[in-house]
């Protein structure tokens, strides 16, 4: 394994790129020579690859240990795989959904292992896109301005023992098969579009043993099929679950509920094909 490592022992990395993982090479860049760019608004503007640290085009790498503040995209991999990013604060101000990046974003880069990471502040505080066989495991991911996790078009991945918290619109999962989620914490997203968990346009995978509390719509499958839903915890939701009509042949067993407004909402009779607590 060729080791890449990114370890600041006294000041955060701030507003530009300061480090930067290029194939085979690593390079440092110094803060002053690319600092954010800012709008009219006072938001930062979002270019594609500005990112506290960025791995392109890279293999089996570490990123680990890094305090990151007020950076657009805090570490950004792309077309990177068998890397590992571990422990690492990355904590942003965004205000606005359109107005900054990622905590962790992974685009085009499948096989990497996301654990033990806090990151708070961002538009996604982790984001996977085209990522497949990919692991996020003991992450916090709080107060972020629209998903804790956010992933699409990644198959096979698998989501573990997270905590996802105050974040403005919850998580979502879509266009995706084989997805795993276990052992996680969904809490305090409410709003109108706001779910603890939206699962769109899933097919196969497991919801399993996670909590869902204080949330508008704890999960909400919509397109969302042959998926075993099994020992999860439902408590002080509006809704504790919502199953469209296109959500199809999913199994439903062994949750509890407690305290919801509405345990179980449907518009179809055919949706689920067992449902029991």
């Amino acid at each position: 394994m060729r080791l890449c490592m990114f370890h600041p022992n006294d000041q955060p990395l701030e507003r530009g790129w300061v480090g930067r993982i290029d194939g085979d090479r690593v390079v440092h860049l110094a803060m002053a020579a690319a600092k954010l760019a800012w709008a009219d608004a006072g938001e930062p503007s979002v270019p594609s690859d500005r990112a506290g640290i960025l791995v392109r085009d890279t293999r089996d790498c570490l990123v680990e240990g890094n305090r990151l503040r007020d950076v657009t995209f805090g570490i950004y991999l792309r077309r990177s795989t068998g890397c590992v990013v571990r422990r690492n604060d990355v904590v942003a101000h965004v205000t606005l959904q359109s107005g900054g990046g990622n905590g962790v974003h992974l685009w085009y880069s499948p096989r990497n292992r996301i654990e033990r990471n806090t990151v708070r502040g961002h538009r996604d505080g982790i984001y996977f896109e085209f990522s497949p066989g990919s692991i996020a495991a003991d992450n916090e991911s709080a107060q972020n301005q629209r998903y804790g996790l956010h992933f699409m078009f990644s198959d096979s991945c698998r989501y573990v023992s997270n905590t996802f918290r105050d974040n403005v619109s919850g998580v979502a999962v879509m266009f995706s098969r084989g997805a795993v989620i276990h052992g996680n914490r969904f809490e305090h997203a409410w709003g109108g579009a706001a779910y603890g968990l939206l699962m769109k346009e899933i097919l196969g995978g497991e919801v399993t043993e996670n909590v869902f509390d204080g949330n508008s719509t704890g999960l909400h499958l919509e397109g969302a099929s042959h998926l075993m839903i099994r020992g999860n915890t439902f408590s002080h939701n509006g809704w504790g679950v919502r199953v469209l009509a296109s959500a199809e042949s999913d199994t439903f067993t062994a949750n509890r509920f407690t305290a919801n407004a509405f345990d179980v909402a449907t518009n179809s009779r055919t949706a689920c094909r067992r449902a029991s607590e």
